[in-house]
This record gives structure tokens, sequence and C-alpha cells, in this order.
């Protein structure tokens, strides 16, 4: 050590030099230490903790005297949490401890061979430790004493070493006293050396109480109760603990210690009134006092009268709060007041870090509240401060007593608010000067990547994740806002001093933001990325919530499921998902369209085409076929959903911008057909077996449609609507193609993907009927998985291809189309265009 004397002297003393036991624990009478060389064991790579319950103190106790003596057993680590104690530490730990409310021993070992032979000798004891989340926490936690400090919100506490087999009966006594006088002691002990024990016993109290002075003078009659009656020593010396002097140190070292004082220090000026004699403002009469026989002699009759003055009020009135506080602020004042003042919170301030004024941490800002709560009020000017904090919560990682800023400093934001503006121009000009500091980006530096990577984009999409912030735990740090490429989060608008979601729906799942999040890499749960509930909900068999995020994804970003060779759609599954295909089918027209300009690159014709051309010479003879051209293979299907003029409008301008058409029933027809205007050849007329008989039936169509019918109609076939296929070509003008929407059963295609004999004559009926277009529709077969319009398609094109008549119509499929792979799969197996619902929604 380096120590400056009395007389001005600097000096440095070694370990083995023998004045240095006159500088150590001697209230620095002798000098000042100024510099102090340790030796320091080496950190364990890892430590094992262990906890023990116990119902009583007493058998802890026995436990811990028993595992003293063993020989082979060396803790590095022994302490014993008494019941009270936990029961105040499980109340503010929300949850991380499971253990019951018992007596703990904790045991640490930072050698695993050791706690192998511990847990040997537990099974032998037939004891079980408590579980080992547990026992991390409350080892982690072991050095926040002042913890419970906001039970008072002032704490007391006497430290005495005591002999290990005189603890328990000294804890059961001084609990009496606590039960007499209304109050529960906090006790723990430290296991010093394998007899003796470091017994630390709070209290929480209350200094604005009269009773807190009842309080105060129990400490020294708990320090002398050890001394006199349980063999034990006071911790340490200071004016409390002077009248204690001789049993610390036995006469003779009394002796040496004033000698050396007298010889270092002969004018007393090093830290006078304290140590050899107690002194003080009242002089002659506070010697007298801290004398050592008369200070027992008080003791035992403030004992006395203590207890008997209390013995007269019931326990309950003993500890009464009285308002103390102005109105609108009892609420905070507990905790204000519970601030220990130590400056844990400082040092982690990163405002701190970037203006080096105290008044904007914690600490500053709960001495700020004190004064005003002690004054009744407090100066405009001091308010500001009380806003300048980035809510960040790191204040809260090292307080002792467990305080929770952010809400406490919420609370007062709210108190303030009854008279003043929230002062957003200020809040926002001090964020922006503490986030351009160096200082705060060297403290981003040590909690984040520095990921800055962004991509700007608004999809408009539903939700697949939830993404939350738990205002209790963040930091609001600002850290997961940067490593957010999709820009999910950001900082308040309205109070840029805190952390909020902007848009959940762009949340890819990526979890950026909670690998980088400081908070989570502790354990802390200050934000989450989950599924959505809505998303989950989406638990049909076939359109799951898996096939709905791969549409939404295709469908707001533009991207089709190709990578490397193509392969990134599934290709092991049922249905459309069993099928392979080759990546080219879809790459090969998309580059056509990009790179050469053909704007009929994946564009279609429907209807029926000649089977050979004629030519007279060079005159072509074959007449024009009625083809309708769409500008794509995808066409609308009838919306599963009546979403109203709404809907009906965006899927009109989707079809018109995309050169297809859209399916609707004649009821929605006839309703909407004053709107359909010029948007009738974007069209296409589903009627129903009952709509054909009923049109036979007038022989005409409604006032909406006269002149409106558009010249693509599609007709569900049923046995009657074949049985009057002739008549079906009278209730049209002789320009429109008629489509026959076929309805395709399990018992229609064979295993091999053939039509079966029942399906082949239906579809051979048809060859001379006026259909130009085979609409295949079909439902979800729970028994195969998917929709059978899968295998009708390749079924129905090869019969036709087979019977040399595929130039007769064209194919349309229908159902279970999920995304752009099933798309081409479909058109691939034969159908010259697919139609869409579900996907579109």
């Amino acid at each position: 050590i380096r120590v400056v004397t009395p007389d001005g002297r600097i000096r440095d003393l070694s370990a083995d030099d023998p004045e240095v036991r006159y500088f150590l624990s001697t209230e620095g009478q002798m000098g000042i230490i100024v510099k102090a060389t340790v030796r320091v064991g080496r950190k364990p790579t890892r430590w094992y903790p262990k906890i023990i319950s116990f119902e009583d103190a007493p058998l802890a106790y026995a436990f811990v005297k028993k595992l003293s003596d063993h020989p082979s057993i060396k803790p590095d680590e022994l302490v014993v949490y008494h019941s009270e104690l936990i029961t105040a530490l499980k109340a503010q730990w929300n949850g991380k401890i499971s253990i019951e409310d018992k007596n703990l021993v904790m045991v640490a070992f930072a050698d695993e061979e050791q706690v192998h032979t511990f847990e040997a000798y537990l099974n032998e004891q037939h004891l079980r430790p408590a579980d080992e989340e547990s026992a991390r926490t409350l080892w982690e936690e072991r050095f926040l004493p002042m913890s419970i400090k906001h039970l008072g919100p002032s704490l007391l506490a006497t430290e005495v070493l005591l002999p290990l087999d005189q603890v328990a009966s000294y804890h059961e006594k001084i609990s009496g006293w606590g039960k007499r006088l209304g109050l529960t002691f906090y006790p723990t002990s430290h296991m010093v050396n394998k007899n003796q024990v470091l017994f630390l016993a709070m209290l929480a109290t209350d200094h604005r109480k009269a009773i807190f002075y009842a309080d105060l003078l129990l400490i020294p009659m708990m320090v002398r109760l050890a001394v006199q009656f349980y063999q034990g020593k006071p911790y340490g010396l200071g004016i409390w603990n002077t009248p204690f002097l001789n049993h610390l140190y036995p006469k003779k070292e009394q002796k040496e210690l004033a000698r050396y004082k007298k010889k270092v220090d002969p004018a007393g000026i090093l830290n006078p009134g304290k140590f050899f004699a107690v002194s003080g403002r009242l002089g002659p009469l506070q010697k007298a006092l801290f004398n050592s026989t008369i200070f027992n002699l008080e003791l035992s009759s403030a004992q006395w009268l203590l207890f008997k003055f209390f013995s007269l009020i019931p326990e309950k009135k003993l500890r009464l709060r009285v308002p103390v506080v102005s109105q609108g602020l009892e609420e905070i004042a507990n905790d204000v007041l519970s601030c220990a003042q130590c400056g844990s919170c400082v040092s982690q301030c990163p405002v701190y870090g970037a203006t080096r004024d105290e008044t904007f941490t914690a600490r500053g800002k709960l001495l700020t509240l004190k004064r005003a709560l002690e004054k009744n009020s407090l100066e405009l000017s001091k308010v500001l401060p009380l806003y300048f904090c980035l809510h960040c919560g790191r204040c809260d990682e090292g307080c002792q007593v467990n305080l929770k800023h952010r809400q406490l400093f919420n609370r007062l934001e709210q108190y303030f608010s009854r008279t003043i503006d929230f002062p957003i121009q200020e809040v926002t000009q001090f964020v922006q000067d503490v986030e351009n500091s160096p200082d705060f980006q060297r403290f981003l530096d040590v909690i984040r990547t520095g990921f800055d990577q962004k991509i700007r984009e608004q999809r408009q999409t539903f939700a697949k994740h939830r993404v939350t912030i738990d205002e209790e735990y963040c930091l609001h740090c600002g850290t997961c806002v940067d490593a957010c490429m999709y820009s999910v989060r950001k900082r308040s608008e309205s109070d840029p001093r805190r952390v909020v979601v902007d848009d959940e729906a762009l949340c890819r799942g990526c979890g950026a933001c909670l690998e980088r999040c400081p908070q989570i890499a502790k354990g802390i749960p200050a934000t989450c990325v989950e599924l959505h509930p809505d998303f989950l909900q989406m638990n049909d068999p076939y359109w799951n919530s898996g096939v709905i995020s791969r549409i939404d994804l295709e469908a707001t970003t533009g991207k089709i499921p190709v990578s490397g060779t193509g392969q990134g759609d599934p290709h092991r599954g049922s249905g459309n998902d069993g099928i392979r295909f080759g990546h080219f089918h879809i790459v090969g027209p998309a580059q056509n369209l990009l790179y050469e300009s053909s704007a009929d690159a994946i564009a279609i014709q429907l209807g029926q085409r000649p089977k050979y051309l004629t030519f007279n010479a060079e005159r072509l003879e074959t007449p024009a076929p009625r083809l309708i051209g769409l500008k794509t293979p995808l066409l609308l299907d009838v919306m599963p959903m009546d979403g109203g003029e709404h809907l009906l409008e965006a899927m009109l301008g989707a079809v018109r911008e995309m050169g297809t058409r859209l399916t609707l029933r004649l009821e929605e027809a006839e309703r909407y057909g004053s709107r359909l205007g010029d948007k009738i050849d974007h069209v296409i007329l589903r009627l129903t077996a009952e709509d054909v008989k009923e049109l036979l039936k007038r022989k005409k169509w409604s006032e909406g449609l006269i002149h409106r019918i558009p010249n693509l109609v599609e007709i569900e076939l049923n046995d009657e609507v074949l049985g009057r296929i002739d008549e079906l070509k009278s209730l049209f003008p002789e320009s429109t193609l008629l489509g026959a929407g076929i309805k395709i059963q399990p018992e229609d295609i064979d295993s091999e993907l053939r039509p079966t004999r029942a399906f082949e004559d239906l579809l051979t009926s048809l060859f001379t009927s006026p259909f130009d277009i085979l609409c295949l529709i079909s439902d979800y077969d729970p028994k195969k998985g998917y929709y059978l319009t899968t295998n009708a398609t390749p079924a129905v094109h090869r019969f036709l291809v087979e019977r040399k008549i595929r130039h007769r119509f064209s194919i349309l499929a229908a159902g279970g189309i999920r995304s752009a792979a099933d798309a081409q799969k479909t058109i691939q197996r034969g159908a010259n265009g697919i139609k869409i619902d579900w996907p579109v929604l």
C-alpha cells in the first residue's frame, strides 16, 4: 500500500512490513491509503452454485457445520439466506427463482470435481438441491444486499462476527425482538472460516417516522447482544462500535496502536473522535456516553424501556405510514427515498457518457426529486433535465435497490403533464445531440454490431409476425432499430426517447433484432418476435399459413421461387408439390419479356382453333378462328367472398391493368352491370345450371345486361344443361365464346391419370357442342390432400391429344393453384390458362 502520513510523508509498505497492520482496519487514524496493490485469484472459467433448502434455521446451520468439517469438500463460497430475505427477494424478482420460502444454503464451487463430490455427499444425506436456474440467479444477485431498501425506504443493518454454533440461537433471539417491535429482519450469513460466520441482519424502516429512532437504537443493541451473550465481535469499527473496541483488540494491542498514533499524529488531526474515543458536537458528554461501561448500561436501560413502552402499543399501529409528501407524488416518494445514491447507474448511463452531466442520470434525477420532496417544491429550471433520458433502462441493471427507474420517471411525467406540456422540441434536440456524440457511438459499439443496411419497401400485406416490446425490460437503446433491415421499428415521433414498432407487417422474422439486443443476450425478454396469432389461425389443410405467406411474398415482392438450379419450390409431397419442373419454363418467358421487350411473351389465346390451314395458291381460305387474347395465362376466378363494390372495383382495375379477365356470377353481373361499362371485355360471366334454366325460360337477359353480355361465358354443366345444349347458342351473340365448367369428381380420373370411361363419354359428347373452352373445376379432396384439378388437367390434355382433337378446346384449370410454381406446372401439364381465387385475396 501507499500511504500519506499526518506529517505529509509518502510511504510504500509491502505486505510483510510490520507497520502495515497499523493502517488496516483502523478507521484512517494513522494515515490515508492512496494506493493499494492486491493479489487476486484467477477467475474461474465457470462457477457451480448449488442451493439446499431447510425448513428452519437450526437445520441449515447444522448442515453448514457438518459441511465445514468435511475432509474433502471445500466450497469457495458458502452463504445462508434466511427465509425472510428469500420471501422479500422473490417478490421483486418476478419469478426468476422458483424455490420455496425456506432457509437456503448456497454452496458454490469453482472446481467441477468438487461439485461431483458434493452431489454425492448430498445423496448420502438424502438431500436434494434446488433447480440450477434458481441457483444461478441467486448466485448472480448475491452482491445486492441493498435490494430490499425499497421496503423501507430506509435500510439499517447490523454486522457481527459469530461462532458458527451460535448463529441459530442468536437469530432466534433477534427475531423475537422483531416480533415485539412489529418489524422483520432480513438476515444472511457468510462463512469466514470453518468456525466463524459474518452475520448480516438488515431491517427496513422509514426515517420520516418517529419509530425510526427506535429502530436505529436496535443496531447497537444487537451488537451488544452478540458480544455479551453469543461470543461475537463487531464487524469493523465506527462511532457506534467504538464502545466495543475491547472485543476487537486486546488491551496490549490497543496500547500499541495508541503509541503509534501518538508517534505519527501527535496533534490528532486524522479522523478525530473515532476509534480510540468518541467526540463530537456534544463534547465531553458525547465522549462519556460512548464510554464502554456507560454505553453498556445505557443500552440495557434503553432495551428495557423500549420493549416496555412498545408492549403497550398494538403491533399493527406501530408502523402506520403518515403522509409526508405533496399530493400527486405519493406513488413515487418511497422509490425516490429508497435510492441508495451508490452511483451504479451513473457508469451505466449512455447519456452521462455523452454529456458528462450527472443531473441527467438516474441518481441525479432522484436526488433532485428528494430535495423537492423535502422542500415541497421544485424549481422550474430543474424540471427539464428530468425529461432528458433515452429510457434505455440501463440504470436498472446495476441498481442495488432494484428500482424500476423508467416506470418511476413515467409516473413523474404523468404528474407533470397536469400542469406543463411535454417539451417535445427540447427532448428531440437532446436525443439528436446525444446520438450524434462520439461517446454515444462508442457506447453503441459495445452493444451492437453496427449493421446499418436498410431495405426500404412499402408492402401491402398482412402481419406474419407479431413484434412486441416489453416496456419494463427494453433499454430503448435503438440497437434493434439499426439491426432491422426492413424498418419494422423506429424511434417514436411523439417521444424520441422510446423505440416503437412501426409496421410489424414488414417483419420477415430474420431475428436480427433479437440477435443484437443486449437484453436478450442476458436472457431478459425485452422484445419478442413470434408468429402472429392471426397467422397461426390460418389452419386450412390446403391453404395453410406457410402457403399464404409464400403467396404474400411472391405477390408483394414480385419474386418467383427459383434459385440456383431453379428448384426453389416444393417438389415433394402431394398434388402440385410432388411435381418437379425446370426453372427455364418460368425464367425463359420472363427473360423474353424483360430483355426482348416482347409484350406477348406470356400471352395466350382462348378458343377453338382449326385443325389445319387450307390454302388456295397463296391465299388462306381457312376462316379466321374466334379467339380471345389475354396478356397472361392467369385469370381471376369467382372471388370466394362478397367484398361489395370496393372489391369489385379493385379486381376490375387489376385485370384491366394485367390484360386478363375476372369471373363474375350472373347475380353479381346484374347487380353491378351499370358499373362494368367499358370493363365488360375484362369479365367472364359464370352461369349455373339454374341460371341457364331461368334464361331459357324467359328467353331474355335482365335490363342491366341486355346490351352488356360479355363475349366469354362459362356454364356449369349438369345433366339438364347437357340435355338442352343445342338451345344454348340462342341465348348469346354469335361472337360469344362458351366455356364448359366441368366439376371433377374423384371417380373421373384413374390411378394412371387417365379419364375413366364415364368421364371419356362426357368429354366426347362435347366434341360437337357449342363449347370452345373446357374449364376444369374441383374441390379439395381431403383423402388425397389436394385439389382434383391437379390430376384432371394432364388427363384431359392427353385424352384430347390422343383423339387428335386438342385444337378443338382451350383448357382452363381452376382450383388449388397456390403459387407461381403451381401455375407454371399446371400450364406445363396441358392447361392453356389457369384461374385463381384465394391467392388474389
